[in-house]
């Protein structure tokens, strides 16, 4: 057997797992050993380093970076572009220290690029949303959202709401050029989403998305919301429209959640479909389900709970992947995150549990297309991790079988050596 270790991925969340290639990256997010300080060395040893999965060897690995790395490193915005990774805003990891920065990471090279330092005239915050859209033959960033502090200029067009513990709340909306370089504060028209942080956002096309849930607030308070928009970005404008009330299908309408995980799942033989697992309802509950939203380019939506165990959708703060591996099969991937709150002596302060079972870590679900209806078939879901196992089991033992094959004839070589010096010598 090799003597080279298997790489073990531990804890995560409040991160997120963009797919490039064959291969999801994971950059920073809160683990057990990060330190609750705003730089140190084993903070930048940790952020320093950037882990991938494989789907080909089904395999973690890691991968130390060039540059520098943000220091937003829980609760950042994150997107792909080609072959690099957009990183912008995000927590330090203590106290209300936020950040607004925005950094690409290269993973061809794995190098980091700061594309703009931290600006005092935006708003620092984590927990919003970033998208990259391209519209009259322009590539952009689109920022929305977040929680973070008060900042020094505020734009008219937005809102600010402000908690009890200081921090405020925002819908505030950006875009940023990739060809120059330059950020600019587009006008909104429409129903345009509350301030809200916790939510997800996912790209439909090339220039519309979806937003799902989050924490709003209520009296100065946090609140989860159920709240569901579609928005289209142009030139400089950012159209909203709220579609509560108009899903169908089986008589349900989405609960309030933050912390839960979606994916858009854009397939050859299915229209875009968004698929959401997990995240916390109400007093910190769980939310143990997976929804399915169909429909939802042509405002005919539909939306169906698929059945899966607990061990798969009870968790929050994680991340979800969809992966198209065949026109008639997608997979989702979903890492790390957290379980239920563990409740601290008589005191009733809830402590974050961070999933650590390795069978829960990385999760692999296949769904597979119904080719009559182009439709996702919730009844023909696999959870994969099973099926990883024995492919690397298979490949451990052709690893052992080619070691062993290779110290055969290591022994062969060295015993033809044997007998040509032996020659040699009966020749002197």
């Amino acid at each position: 057997m090799s003597g080279q270790s298997i790489y073990k991925f531990k804890d995560r969340a409040e991160h997120s797992a963009p797919v490039i290639g064959g291969s999801l990256y994971l950059w920073a997010g809160d683990q057990l050993d990060l330190p609750r300080v705003h730089d140190s060395p084993q903070k930048r040893k940790l952020t320093s380093t950037v882990e991938t999965f494989s789907f080909s060897s089904a395999r973690w690995s890691s991968h130390l970076t060039r540059g520098i790395p943000p220091l937003g490193i829980m609760g950042y915005s994150c997107t792909t572009f080609h072959s690099n990774i957009y990183y912008y805003a995000g927590w330090c990891g203590h106290g209300h220290c936020y950040h607004n920065s925005l950094n690409v990471l290269n993973t061809l090279t794995m190098s980091w690029t700061q594309l703009h330092p931290n600006d005092e005239s935006r708003m620092k915050k984590g927990y919003g949303g970033m998208l990259s859209l391209e519209f009259e033959g322009t590539d952009y960033l689109f920022m929305v959202g977040g929680i973070g502090t008060t900042p020094a200029v505020k734009h008219l067009q937005f809102q600010y709401d402000q908690f009890r513990d200081g921090r405020a709340l925002t819908n505030e909306q950006l875009l940023y050029n990739l060809s120059n370089g330059q950020f600019t504060v587009p006008s909104v028209s429409g129903q345009c989403c509350p301030p809200t942080s916790g939510f997800t956002i996912n790209k439909i096309n090339q220039n519309k998305g979806i937003m799902l849930g989050g924490t709003v607030t209520n009296d100065g308070l946090y609140t989860v919301t159920n709240n569901i928009y579609i928005f289209n970005v142009t030139h400089n404008t950012i159209h909203w429209e709220s579609i509560k009330g108009s899903i169908s299908g089986e008589g349900l309408w989405t609960k309030e959640r933050d912390g839960h995980a979606s994916a858009i799942i854009n397939g050859d033989s299915t229209s875009p479909t968004l698929v959401v697992i997990g995240g916390q309802y109400k007093y910190n509950q769980l939310m143990t389900e997976c929804l399915l939203f169909d429909n939802i380019t042509t405002g005919q939506f539909s939306c169906k709970k698929i059945p899966l165990p607990e061990s798969v959708t009870g968790r929050y703060f994680h991340s979800l992947t969809a992966v198209t591996m065949s026109p008639h099969c997608v997979w989702l991937v979903i890492v790390g995150g957290c379980k239920e709150f563990e409740w601290k002596g008589r005191v009733e302060k809830p402590i974050v549990t961070y999933i650590t079972d390795t069978n829960r870590l990385t999760m692999i679900i296949e769904l597979v297309y119904i080719e009559a209806g182009s439709k996702v078939d919730g009844n023909k879901l696999v959870i994969m991790n099973e099926k990883l196992e024995e492919v690397l089991q298979e490949k451990q033992i052709i690893t052992e079988d080619n070691e062993k094959l290779k110290a055969k004839v290591d022994d062969y070589e060295v015993y033809i050596t044997e007998i040509e010096e032996e020659k040699k010598q009966s020749y002197m």
